[in-house]
């Protein structure tokens, strides 16, 4: 566990911040969602549509993040098996203490 923490240490220190969002594979997270995971059966098409959805949101939020939340968001969706953009957009969102309510409340 030291290890891992280290590695996270200094490959935080190490990441510059970017003024651009990273790239992600939604087509390979997709992937993934679509064959390894025990879910309910979901269309690949609705997937990418959240991907890209979310892709839009990180791209607005981006440029008004800390700089710091951007670093720690990159770094940990660099570091994931899968990252997506729906977990780069969460990342965001925690690290920028934003409250988030949701559009269909039942």
């Amino acid at each position: 566990m030291k290890t891992g923490l280290g590695v996270m240490a200094v490959l935080t220190v190490l990441t510059p911040v970017s003024d651009t969002v990273p790239r992600i594979d939604s087509d390979r997270f997709c992937t993934h969602i679509e064959t390894r995971l025990d879910l309910p059966q979901r269309p690949r098409s609705a997937c990418l549509q959240d991907e890209a959805a979310a892709r839009d949101q990180v791209t607005a939020l981006w440029a008004t993040a800390k700089p710091a939340s951007r670093t720690q968001c990159a770094t940990t969706q660099a570091l994931a098996p899968h990252p997506s953009y729906a977990s780069l957009l969460t990342c965001i969102q925690m690290a920028e203490g934003m409250v988030i309510r949701p559009t269909n409340p039942k």
